[in-house]
């Protein structure tokens, strides 16, 4: 999704993530719509007509980061998902192991993602429409398939048993979104809400299962 033949992918690799860091640090502070190109350039150390020689605009730079961000979730967290482990409960718990271990790696990411998708921006609106049901889609796909669906209980309906975890964890998800919006949380902090995420899944796993 990223623009591979952008001008700013020909700068010395040192120049091109100090720009980044930058920005993104601009942006998970202060949101899209406070967040000031002033600052940015400031911060990167650069003049203010080099950042515009490689991006039209804020907007533009936002969502060239937002789809950096993107790209990354889709080679660290969606590819990687092990879609011959038949076992949804299961698979859940090891996609929330390889989001952690991305969120290490990259700890700006999941901030950006979440101050882009929660932003009420009207320039930004449609395109963070577009790419954020792109990666859902993507990522739903990949969770869903190849379930081996005689774990579920022998009376269920599976569709329905689907459908009610799908809308469980979106709920959870939602929520948690909600606490980390505006707030830095340490690694301590993301094992704790997996370790109750694994909380929620095991009890997901006795309402569903034989």
């Amino acid at each position: 999704m990223a623009r591979i033949n952008s001008p700013f992918h020909k700068l010395a690799a040192e120049k091109k993530q100090r720009i980044m860091n930058a920005a993104f640090e601009e942006f998970i502070q202060k949101g899209y719509e406070q967040a000031s190109t002033n600052a940015i350039v400031k911060r990167a150390g650069i003049g203010k007509g080099t950042l515009f020689h490689y991006f039209n605009s804020k907007k533009d730079l936002f969502l060239f980061l937002l789809d950096h961000c993107i790209d990354i979730s889709d080679k660290e967290y969606i590819d990687k998902i092990d879609t011959t482990e038949g076992d949804i409960i299961k698979r859940f718990r090891d996609a929330a192991l390889l989001k952690k271990r991305m969120m290490a790696k990259y700890p700006y990411l999941s901030d950006f993602i979440l101050v882009a998708f929660s932003s009420n921006s009207s320039e930004l609106i449609n395109a963070l429409h577009e790419r954020r049901q792109t990666l859902e889609k993507k990522g739903i796909g990949r969770i869903y398939e190849n379930i081996d669906t005689t774990l579920f209980k022998d009376d269920l309906d599976v569709e329905k048993a689907l459908q009610l975890i799908t809308w469980a964890l979106d709920g959870y998800r939602n929520e948690n979104e909600r606490k980390l919006k505006g707030k830095t949380f340490t690694l301590e902090e993301f094992d704790l809400l997996h370790k109750e995420f694994d909380e929620y899944l095991e009890v997901l796993k006795k309402a569903f299962y034989k």
